[in-house]
């Protein structure tokens, strides 16, 4: 599937271009302050039924993760129970001490561990909601999962590839560029979700903080966003050279910036295809030509 991302043309840019990395940021970087915040809610009166929602999504393999945290305090019972090889259990545990509670301990870990971050997500807000309906200092639970929720890595694309307005507020009012990827080629760009619209902000719940963070409000719809989400941002996450099929330039760009872009592109050798956004004279969107360079 391909996929679009608005940049101004700019150092970083550049550096997804020649070093095939790119940058996720987190919550406090995002262009939106609502993202990422929804209210979170651990009522006791739907925690029977979420709780078993969220286990039914996540599949006997987890299981063994979700109701042995309370019974971790010594370093053997953490080995077994997460079966550690003798020989790990010294560099793990140094690693998870200093939290102090044993069980935080232990779901930490479990997060860290699992590799889906949506699946992760789901199994840590489950350890949460446990503790917050025991009364376990409820005002840590809530903070716990707002830090894991406030250091995702975000990854915005579009499926749209001719919106006038996205061109002016993410490519530098048409002096930018469009990078076009093929996710379907990358480890982490094929990880992409859809992102749903909605007028009423939703609340987070054991069994729906997945969806919940790929939900914006409707007012953003035109952007038809899809977005890759990992456990940690602000910083850099290699890509296949190879994903990135195409550059298309802003209407606007200067000269000079042209002429740099097919140079670098020559000097690279790879094989991505070059166009000129010009705005389309029969409607309200961007048309685009391929450059022969």
């Amino acid at each position: 599937m391909l996929l679009y991302k608005y940049k101004p043309w700019n150092k970083f840019t550049e550096d997804i271009i020649v070093n095939n990395r790119i940058f996720l940021p987190n919550k406090r970087q995002l262009n939106d302050p609502a993202e990422l915040t929804h209210p979170i809610s651990f009522a006791n009166n739907f925690w029977d039924s979420s709780i078993q929602d969220a286990k039914d999504r996540l599949g006997t393999k987890y299981y063994p993760y979700l109701f042995k945290f309370g019974g971790i305090c010594r370093s053997e019972e953490f080995r077994r129970n997460y079966n550690l090889h003798p020989g790990e259990i010294n560099e793990v545990y140094k690693k998870y001490m200093h939290l102090g509670d044993h069980a935080v301990m232990g779901y930490e870990y479990v997060y860290d561990e699992m590799e889906d971050t949506f699946e992760a997500l789901v199994t840590y807000a489950m350890c949460q909601a446990e503790d917050y309906s025991l009364l376990y200092a409820r005002e840590k639970t809530i903070g716990r999962l707002n830090n894991k929720l406030e250091n995702l890595g975000v990854l915005s694309l579009s499926q749209n590839n001719k919106s006038l307005v996205m061109w002016a507020n993410y490519a530098d009012n048409h002096k930018g560029v469009m990078l076009i990827f093929d996710c379907s080629v990358d480890p982490l760009l094929s990880k992409f979700k859809k992102v749903v619209y909605v007028e009423e902000r939703p609340k987070i719940i054991v069994n729906n903080i997945d969806s919940a963070i790929l939900t914006k409000h409707e007012d953003w719809q035109y952007e038809k966003e899809y977005r890759v989400v990992t456990k940690i941002g602000s910083r850099l996450f290699n890509i296949q050279p190879s994903a990135l099929k195409g550059i298309i330039l802003g209407e606007r760009m200067t000269m000079r910036a042209r002429k740099y872009i097919i140079k670098l592109l020559q000097n690279q050798k790879k094989e991505i295809k070059l166009y000129q956004a010009k705005t389309s004279l029969s409607s309200y969107v961007a048309d685009y030509f391929e450059i022969q360079f």
